[in-house]
C-alpha cells in the first residue's frame, strides 16, 4: 500500500472505532503506520505474510507484555501499533503476496487504484457493517490464529481492489480492537462499543 493509503487507514481505524480517547496521538499513530516504508529494510525484507509475520507477532507479543498494567498509550505505543498495522495491511494487499505475477509498474497501479478506492470505502456503510461484524479475541494467540486463517482465506480468493478493502478494513479493525481490549480488559465493552452505531 503506498503512505497515503496507511494515513488513511489509520485515521479511519481510529475514528471507526472511536480510539481518540485511548490512542491520544492521533498523528503520531499515522506515522507509526507509514514507518516500515521509510526504513531501509523496506528495500531488502518484502512486506509479506511469509517474511514478516514471525516479526510482526513479536512485536505484538512485546507490545502487549510492556503494556500490562497501562491504560494510556505513549507516543512510542502509538508508534508501534501503527507499525503492525501497516503490515497487517500489506499482507492483504494483493501485490505484496506471492500469488501475485505482476511486475513493478504494475504494482505500482494497483496501489494507485487501491489508495483511491480505500479513501471512499473508509466512508462506506460497508465499514459500518463490518465494524458492528468485528470480533474481539481475548488472547495473542487467538489474535494470531485469526490473522492466519484469515489470510489463507484470502490467498484462495481472487484479488481486486475493492476486496482488498474490505479484508484491510476488517482485518486492521479486528486487530486494533482485540490488542486494545487485551490491554484493557474489557472485551465485553469492545464488544458492546463495535455494535454502537456511529
Amino acid at each position: 500500500m503506498r503512505k497515503k493509503s496507511h494515513i488513511a487507514l489509520a485515521i479511519g481505524l481510529m475514528d471507526k472505532l472511536q480510539l481518540h480517547d485511548t490512542l491520544n496521538h492521533k498523528y503520531i499513530f499515522c506515522i507509526g503506520s507509514i514507518l516500515p516504508d521509510c526504513k531501509p529494510s523496506f528495500l531488502t525484507t518484502p512486506h509479506t505474510f511469509q517474511k514478516t509475520f514471525e516479526k510482526v507477532k513479536e512485536k505484538i507479543k512485546l507490545f502487549l507484555e510492556k503494556m500490562e498494567n497501562i491504560y494510556q498509550f505513549g507516543y512510542r505505543d502509538c508508534i508501534i501499533l501503527g507499525e503492525i498495522i501497516h503490515y497487517i495491511a500489506d499482507y492483504f494487499t494483493f501485490p505484496h503476496n506471492i500469488h501475485y505475477d505482476g511486475n513493478l509498474k504494475a504494482h505500482c497501479y494497483y496501489e494507485k487504484d487501491l489508495k483511491i478506492a480505500l479513501r471512499h470505502f473508509l466512508n462506506s456503510d460497508e465499514v459500518v457493517e463490518i465494524r458492528k461484524e468485528v470480533q474481539v479475541h481475548q488472547t495473542k494467540e487467538e489474535l494470531f490464529q485469526f490473522i492466519e486463517e484469515t489470510h489463507q482465506k484470502y490467498m484462495k480468493r481472487k484479488s481486486f481492489v475493492l476486496e482488498d478493502c474490505r479484508y484491510i478494513v476488517r482485518v486492521c479493525m479486528e486487530v486494533v480492537a482485540s490488542i486494545v481490549a487485551i490491554l484493557q480488559n474489557s472485551y465485553v465493552e469492545m464488544r458492546e462499543m463495535l455494535l454502537e452505531t456511529v
